[in-house]
This record gives structure tokens, C-alpha cells and sequence, in this order.
């Protein structure tokens, strides 16, 4: 670890929970040890947004598991913070 994770990167995507939502999770610290991060989320159309802190241990090898920390701010209604894991792979200019 940590497998080319770093401080500063932006990972983006999006999600379903009742309506389609982006996700923007920036990477804060990333060692052997362990991983921190901020979870945003936009609900497009709407002005439900949040962000929230993620504290994540690797599993085994390379899988990560994050779990939700605290707001940054207090949240909309109805929302609750969500785990993430997954498997971190190298970046495609890393693959031979």
C-alpha cells in the first residue's frame, strides 16, 4: 500500500439511492496504514450536497475499506453517510 493512492486525488463517479447522485471522493492522507478521505456527494436537479470524512484500513492487499466519519457540515434530510470498499488497481499507464 499505497498502491499509488496520494494526497491530493479526486476519484469521481455516481451512485442510485432513490436518485442518481455524483460522487467525488478526494484522497487526504494515503500510507501502508491507513487512508483518509472526503466522500462528496451532488444530487443533480436538486440542492441536496454534502460532504463527509472517511477513515479507511486495506483489508488484504489491495482492497481498501472506508468507513464514514463526521459531516463537514451538517447534512440534508433524509441522508446518511455510506461506506465504500473496493479493490484498488494500478492506473492503466502502470500496466504492462
Amino acid at each position: 500500500p499505497p498502491f499509488g493512492l496520494a494526497a491530493g486525488q479526486t476519484f469521481v463517479g455516481h451512485y442510485t439511492c432513490a436518485s442518481k447522485a455524483w460522487l467525488f471522493l478526494t484522497v487526504e492522507t494515503a500510507t501502508a496504514e491507513a487512508v483518509e478521505a472526503v466522500f462528496h456527494f451532488v444530487y443533480p436537479g436538486s440542492t441536496q450536497h454534502g460532504a463527509f470524512t472517511m477513515h479507511g484500513t486495506w483489508v488484504s492487499g489491495r482492497i481498501l475499506k472506508l468507513v464514514p466519519g463526521d459531516w463537514l457540515r451538517p447534512p440534508p434530510e433524509k441522508v446518511v453517510p455510506i461506506g465504500l470498499a473496493g479493490l484498488v488497481m494500478p492506473a492503466a499507464d502502470d500496466v504492462p
